[in-house]
């Protein structure tokens, strides 16, 4: 009787082997008698190779014990093992999703450098697979990769942990293996890097010279709305230079983090910095950017931003089960403490941090909830009565910014709509009163993005999707440069005077990357 007609518990025959054997569900091992006796768990063992020998229904029988279709897994129609590689210290803490007869929700608590393996039957349906992994990234980023019998059919990036990851499985008729394998790079980041055709989604020059720069690369994926309230950032290393006043192009150096960034912030000269991620850790520099070490005692957070001021104090705001919460450090973060924003509310969501590093000036922004400042260097912060600007609207704000001597405060106005807009505004009072830069309302997609502030008003600079680099004159008028093109600018900054201007950009537009100005904005050049 052929193999494809008898049933799953039937007892199975030597002509029942021999005709799998003839289809090239099996490979003999060795040869059996010509008789049609029905066989046993070891006369199979002797006569094919069995290719899994753990699979339960086998597993469990005696060897003098009849053997039925089901106790056989071939090597194309019926099965095959299910292997979880979890090398290089990374656990498998979850796969949910269903391959062939496995349930949904399996759990493996894979023990670190090993490989476990399940098997499974029947076939693979067209869906997707979900993959937990938790453990100690202790080497530089990883992929995870699907292969359906030795076949790469999917790879994935590991670049944080714990991490998930979706795969996406084709439909496939009865594979002998299915394997999720862990492989380690074997080189480090590049320690120099061209930024042309990568994203970046935020840049950071040191304001009294523009000696030392920050870079993260990255990018946002752009939700159609137009501002980076609505955008989700995607992960990029972070890079630094100590030569970005030359005229020369400067030399940018992979500081080996890489993560989800949310905000640069740095001192006037530089020496201290700070780097968030959200979510993530953030990371504090004391060294120039030459150094870095993780702020554990914070924990992992979606940190929204901070800022850092030229005695080493810096501040950093979290949000956590949307819950806002704001920490001060007065020891270049060596140390962090939880400080309350007076006249602010336990459940009030914050959005926006910025400091003028030398006086003490401070603001954060809360959705719909006003403005906080400090000029005490972060110690207190007391709440503005400006939350209703211009209308009866409660807007938020996507990012501030103050000049290096806080007597210049520019700011990126959002408001939900419909339609979705945002608008520049300024201050001179430190926030006290808020003011609208004519001509600068965008409608989604168009949106501000990011902000470059100097000392006085007559040239500061906005990044903007859909648009060229923007230059605002006396606080009076927004003009594009046109000098490069770029629909989606995501990021800017400047020195104190305005001579040196970084722009960022991300996107598969030609010519995307990071752009400087040594010459006040007059014209660009790709770095």
């Amino acid at each position: 009787m052929p193999w494809s007609t008898i049933a799953n518990n039937q007892t199975i025959s030597r002509a029942n082997l021999q005709d799998a054997i003839n289809n090239g569900l099996f490979t003999l091992k060795a040869a059996f008698p010509a008789d049609n006796k029905q066989i046993t768990k070891a006369n199979a063992d002797a006569y094919i190779n069995i290719p899994i020998q753990t699979w339960l229904p086998l597993a469990v029988k005696a060897s003098n014990q009849l053997v039925t279709k089901n106790d056989l897994q071939t090597l194309s129609t019926s099965g095959g093992l299910f292997i979880i590689d979890a090398a290089y210290g990374i656990n498998v803490t979850s796969l949910t999703g269903s391959v062939g007869s496995l349930p949904t929700g399996i759990s493996y608590p894979v023990n670190s450098g090993t490989i476990a393996s399940v098997d499974y039957i029947t076939t693979i349906p067209t869906q997707t697979i979900t993959v937990n992994l938790d453990g100690s990234l202790n080497f530089y980023p990883s992929n995870m990769t699907l292969y359906i019998d030795s076949v790469a059919i999917e790879t994935k990036p590991i670049y944080n942990i714990p991490t998930t990851l979706t795969f996406s499985f084709p439909s496939t008729s009865g594979p002998s293996e299915v394997k999720f394998v862990i492989s380690q790079n074997v080189t480090p980041p590049p320690s120099s890097f061209k930024f042309q055709s990568t994203d970046v989604n935020h840049v950071l020059v040191s304001k009294s010279t523009g000696q030392y720069m920050l870079v993260a690369g990255g990018g946002y994926e752009l939700s159609g709305s137009g501002y980076k309230q609505y955008f989700a950032p995607t992960q990029g290393y972070l890079y630094v230079s100590s030569n970005g006043n030359t005229g020369g192009t400067p030399t940018f150096t992979s500081t080996g983090l890489r993560g989800f960034w949310t905000s640069l912030s740095a001192s006037d000269s530089g020496q201290y910095m700070l780097a968030t991620q959200g979510p993530g850790y953030c990371y504090v520099s004391s060294n120039y950017g030459a150094s870095w070490t993780q702020v554990s005692s914070l924990g992992p957070k979606t940190f929204l931003g901070g800022c850092v001021f030229n005695n080493g104090y810096m501040i950093v705001i979290t949000s956590t089960a949307d819950v806002s919460k704001t920490y001060r450090s007065t020891d270049a973060g060596s140390s962090w403490a939880e400080i309350l924003l007076q006249g602010g509310s336990s459940t009030m969501l914050l959005n926006s941090i910025t400091c003028a590093p030398a006086t003490g000036w401070a603001m954060i922004s809360a959705y719909s909830g006003g403005f906080f400042t400090s000029n005490t260097y972060g110690a207190t912060f007391s709440k503005l009565n400006n939350a209703v600007v211009g209308d009866n609207v409660n807007p938020s704000f996507s990012e501030l910014k103050y000049s290096p001597d806080a007597n210049v405060l520019l700011m990126i106005r959002a408001d939900d709509g419909p339609p979705r807009t945002t608008s520049l505004m300024y201050s001179l009072n430190y926030g006290v009163t808020l003011n609208p830069i004519p001509g600068s309302t965008r409608t989604a997609p168009q949106g501000w993005i990011g902000l470059g502030v100097s000392n006085n008003g007559s040239y500061n600079w906005a990044a903007s999707t859909n648009q060229y680099p923007q230059r605002i004159t006396n606080f009076s008028s927004v003009s594009s440069i046109t000098s490069f093109s770029n629909n989606y600018l995501t990021c800017c900054d400047q020195t104190n005077g305005g001579s040196i201007i970084l722009f960022g950009s991300s996107g598969s537009q030609s010519g995307y990357g990071l752009y400087r100005s040594t010459n006040g904005g007059t014209s660009f050049q790709p770095l």
